[in-house]
């Protein structure tokens, strides 16, 4: 780029290199701070490619960039919390979580815990990202890396699953009103099944710091969020599916009807 260039150790870097390396190059706050860095702040990567455009004389393309940022944001966010929180609710519903989610405002018609329950994990998510108060570092997993971790598992089991349906609950594939061949749709669920599965290994593997080897008490509280997330889930699912198993609830009649939201 041409900005503030400097050497170091036979290699030329430049102001938007070395910004991006320290925000995402894997350094560490301590690290960054003994260097004589104070108060750093890692950018976001719409922030650094917006940065770099106008240091091309693209001026045009930084305001591109900024402003798919801002719809990246409305378009994503919102359909989360309605997508977390119905799912929640369906699960309730089908006697798979805790009755009380499954609650509805009288006045706004709407599943009022499974709301709640959903922002207070956007609370944590916030906080991830922004760092507030330093606590950033001791709830990764609830930041973008760790959302999109958690995406790609269940992108990757619901792709699996729409695969397998026509073969193992056909009865349900009968009952589609646009329905392809059952060919077409294994044929597809296949390729899905590992475009999601590489997108899981992806994210894995370039987070693979604070979930499998973490180092500070920061990563190992946000390895025992990440996991403990994953753990609570398995537990919830094999208790209600214990529990409905022994009250002669047949486990395979459930999610078939779509819940009055």
């Amino acid at each position: 780029m041409g900005v503030a260039e400097t050497t170091v150790g036979g290699n030329k870097w430049g102001f938007f290199q070395a910004y991006s390396y320290l925000s995402y190059g894997g350094v560490s706050s301590d690290a960054i701070a003994a260097a004589g860095i104070t108060n750093f702040q890692a950018a976001w990567s719409t922030g650094v490619a917006s940065l770099i455009a106008r240091g091309m004389g693209l001026g045009w393309l930084s305001w591109l960039i900024a402003l798919a940022g801002v719809i990246w944001l409305a378009n994503d966010i919102p359909p989360f919390l309605l997508v977390a929180s119905r799912t929640m609710f369906a699960m309730s519903f089908d006697k798979m979580m805790p009755e009380k989610v499954a609650e509805v405002s009288e006045r706004w018609h709407s599943p009022t815990w499974a709301i709640i329950i959903t922002g207070i994990f956007g609370v944590v998510g916030c906080i991830a990202e922004s760092n507030v108060g330093d606590l950033g570092g001791y709830v990764q997993f609830a930041g973008v890396v760790g959302a999109d971790i958690f995406d790609a598992l269940f992108l990757t089991l619901f792709c699996i699953s729409m695969m397998l349906l026509p073969l193992e609950r056909k009865e349900i594939y009968d009952r589609a009103a646009v329905k392809y061949s059952v060919g077409t749709v294994v044929g597809l669920g296949g390729i899905a099944s590992l475009l999601a599965g590489y997108c899981l290994f992806t994210f894995t593997k370039e987070s693979v710091g604070f979930m499998f080897a973490p180092s500070g008490t920061e990563d190992l509280v946000s390895s025992f969020g990440f996991w403990g997330c994953i753990a609570v889930g398995i537990l919830l699912y094999v208790y209600y599916m214990y529990r409905n198993t022994t009250k002669g609830v047949d486990m395979r009649t459930l999610y078939l009807s779509i819940p009055p939201d």
